[in-house]
């Protein structure tokens, strides 16, 4: 912004002053009694279609200059914004990937009646969303290990300490299933307060989710004045 008005600054004198100096200099004597080719009028025209031609160049090349940093500025502003929204929707993919409740919500007819079928079922449901939490951290990984931001660090981190403790969960549900399992094949009854009591667990969201939830808002907030400071910084070069 300083250099654009230090631009236009000396424009405006140089317009005010060349008219008054290049009259003066044309009504002067030769020195030294120096032969002149021509008339006053004659270096007249040909001085103002050679300064003329200087001044159109400069402007030519400010509005050229401008016209391509704005194109330029435009650009960077659509890459941030499609940034920001692929980002937005990968942490929101990321983020339902933990699904507290399948871990509690079991598809058991009657825990007082359970057969050994009815739980092998959720233990292969358990299995198959720990293959699908581990394969998508995997595409994630690939990713986005190369973040350089210190709040896309910070949500990495977050999201490995979520994913640990949401397959840890997983772990933990799927050995619980086997013993019952194993008991129920032996004869024994259901533990039905054990499942209650983890079922009542799983459904308070544990605090490295939290913690993952608010390192994504603080890593598309930063995204986002980002992309305010680009718009800021790439106005029209006119606008002074």
């Amino acid at each position: 912004m300083k250099a654009r008005k230090l631009i236009w600054i000396g424009t405006a004198i140089a317009l005010l002053v060349v008219p008054p100096v290049l009259n003066w200099i044309l009504r002067s004597p030769a020195p030294f009694d120096t032969p002149v080719v021509g008339q006053p009028t004659d270096w007249l025209t040909f001085w103002g279609a050679y300064l003329g031609g200087i001044l159109a160049s400069i402007i030519s090349f400010i509005v050229l200059y401008s016209t391509t940093k704005q194109n330029h500025g435009s650009l960077m502003i659509q890459i941030k914004e499609k940034s920001i929204r692929e980002i937005e929707n990968k942490i929101t993919s990321c983020i339902e990937q933990f699904d507290f409740p399948q871990l509690y919500q079991i598809s058991l007819k009657s825990l007082s009646h359970i057969s050994e079928q009815e739980i092998q079922r959720e233990i292969d449901r358990m299995n198959s969303l720990y293959s699908k939490v581990s394969t998508y951290a995997d595409i994630w990984g690939i990713c986005h290990d190369h973040e350089t931001s210190n709040e896309a660090k910070d949500f990495n981190q977050k999201y490995c300490e979520c994913l640990e403790g949401f397959k840890s969960s997983i772990d933990e549900m799927t050995r619980f299933l086997i013993g019952q399992r194993d008991a129920v094949q032996k004869g024994k009854p259901f533990d039905v307060p054990e499942m209650n009591e983890k079922i009542e667990k799983y459904k308070r969201n544990p605090s490295y989710y939290t913690n993952m939830y608010y390192s994504a808002c603080r890593w598309l907030q930063s995204e986002r004045e980002q992309l305010k400071e680009l718009i800021n910084n790439h106005k029209g070069l006119f606008n002074l």
